[in-house]
Parts: C-alpha cells; structure tokens; sequence
C-alpha cells in the first residue's frame, strides 16, 4: 500500500521543478528535529532552504500570505537567519559564530532558524560546529546546504536529516562548467612564451569567469521578481541595500570559485605533462609550473587584478 501523498504548503509550492525535496520538507514541517543537510546545486539548495524556514516559522506552517512568510522570504525576519561563507571556506572564526548565534533565544517566535550556506566547503570549521549540532538550542533549528557530502562535512552529516535538492538544469550547466575546465587543462597547448599569447588566453578565460557567473545573476534576478511582486502584494519594502550586497557577494563568491577551479585543472594539466615527462629539463619544467600555479591560488586571498594575475601566470609558465 503506498504512502499517502504529502500536501505541499504554499511556499513549498514554487519548488515545483524538486518534487521529491519539496515533498520530503513538507513532511518534516508539523514536527521538524533539530537539524536537516540540504544537498545539491547551491541555487536551488538555498531557495529551498529559505522556503522551508518560511514553512518552519508560519504559524500556519507555510501559507506564503502571512507577514511571517512574506518577512522571510523578503529576507528580513529576524528568526531567519542566513549564513554565507565569507571568503574560500567556512573557517573556525564564523564557525563559532554560527554556535553564539545558535544558541541565541528567537526574538519573535517560539523558535529559529539558522540557513547555513555552502557546507561542502566546511573544511577545518568542521569540529567548532559539532557541538551545536550534538546539543542544539531546543528553539533553534539548522538547515545546512552543501552541493556534496565531502569527507569533512561526513560527520555533520550523519547529525542531520539528508535531503536531496535536484535541479533539472543542472545537465546543461554542467556541460558548460566541463568546457570551460577543459579550456583551462588546454592552456598549456597554447602557450608560446609570447606575450601576445598570454594575454589572449587570460582574456578568454577572463570571459570565462563572466559565464560562470549567468547563472547566479539569471537566479538573483527570478528572486529579485519575486520579492518585487511580493513587496506589491504585501506593501512592505524590502530591504534593497542589504539583498543588493548579498548578491554582489554571491557574485563574487561563484566567480573565485570558478577561478580555483580552473588553476586545479591547469595544475592537472602540468602534472600530467610531469609524468609523461622524457627528460630531465621537461620534467623540472612541468614541476616548476605546477607550484607557479599553486602559488597563484594562494595568493587569490588577495583579491589581485584577475586580467594582471592570469597574464603574468601565463608569461611565467609558458617560458
């Protein structure tokens, strides 16, 4: 006999393209636990996390009309708190944040919710934030998004609920992430020791860097319609300046990442003209540029010049 289907609150309406995320949330809200890890494509994760804390703090659990509801997703309600990582990685400092905060009594309701962002990337974070998992707040209740289970986040998530975000996207947008990396392990194929070469690729992949962005823009700007129709129905304002540097933010955010990324595949691309190396001077010569790559990515917690950092990297490597 098969399980009775799961009425979708309002909210949770507009995850109509993850019906199985969206069922699963429904399910949970007239009796969350304490925890739950979202997991897939950041955009869609997010959105979905959000919606759920929406249901989560409605008094009618998600009806999408209220004050509540429309404050939440409007992204000013003061028991839905959002956490994005502020540089790389989620690092010890904002990790200890998340526990004061968790910890912090709702200043409206009977509980909280905590939306934290991109915990693939959790890294050394990991441990400060076990504790608030293990004994959390009874009034607070933490929705993490992670675009995989990475072997720092395994431990967080055995703590939580799993729930699976889909996106029937993602198939296109993989394809273009895959071209785009395959461009990169391309580079040294291209390189001349000219200088003309160099700033022709680093321009190319400058360009790059502006398509893995579209993406994000595209889903900003849905969102962007949304709280404006909201904002009409409602009469409330939303909070402009503060959505306006949230998504610069997130800009930013998804374009270093691209930015790694492709140094990653072009340091691959260097090792494995290592291996097959004939001699001792393409060998030494593979080495070299490996660790020129390697000492790029580090210095990207600089935030240098993109344009200036990939033309001198390409000047340098391509000798």
């Amino acid at each position: 006999m098969s399980a009775p289907a799961v009425t979708l609150p309002p909210v949770l309406e507009a995850l109509d393209r993850q019906p199985r995320a969206a069922a699963a949330l429904a399910a949970a809200v007239p009796g969350p636990v304490h925890a739950y890890l979202l997991v897939g494509p950041a955009g869609p994760a997010k959105a979905a996390a959000v919606a759920f804390g929406a249901a989560l703090l409605c008094p009618d659990g998600g009806c999408g009309r209220c004050r509540v509801c429309q404050r939440v997703l409007g992204g000013n309600h003061p028991d839905l708190v959002l956490v994005e990582r502020v540089g790389a990685s989620i690092n010890v400092d904002q990790a200890r944040e998340i526990t004061r905060v968790a910890a912090r009594s709702p200043l409206e309701g009977e509980r909280k919710v905590l939306v934290l962002t991109d915990f693939h990337l959790v890294g050394p974070a990991a441990p400060a934030l076990l504790k608030t998992l293990e004994e959390p707040s009874p009034s607070t209740i933490l929705v993490v998004t992670a675009e995989r289970i990475t072997p720092e986040l395994v431990t967080i998530a055995s703590r939580c609920v799993k729930v699976e975000v889909a996106d029937p996207g993602a198939a296109v947008v993989d394809e273009a992430f895959q071209a785009r990396m395959a461009a990169w392990k391309a580079v040294p194929d291209r390189l001349d020791g000219t200088g003309a070469a160099a700033i022709a690729l680093a321009t190319e992949l400058i360009e790059s860097l502006d398509a893995a962005v579209e993406p994000v823009r595209a889903r900003q700007a849905e969102e962007a319609q949304a709280a404006a129709a909201r904002a009409k129905a409602t009469g409330e304002r939303a909070n402009t300046k503060e959505t306006e540097e949230r998504q610069r933010r997130e800009q930013r955010r998804a374009r270093m990442d691209e930015l790694r990324a492709g140094l990653v595949q072009l340091s691959v691309a260097y090792r494995d003209r290592l291996v097959a190396a004939r001699s001792a001077s393409e060998a030494e010569a593979a080495a070299r540029a490996a660790a020129t790559i390697g000492e790029a990515g580090r210095e990207l917690i600089r935030n240098p010049n993109e344009s200036l950092m990939l033309q001198v990297l390409f000047l340098r490597i391509g000798k």
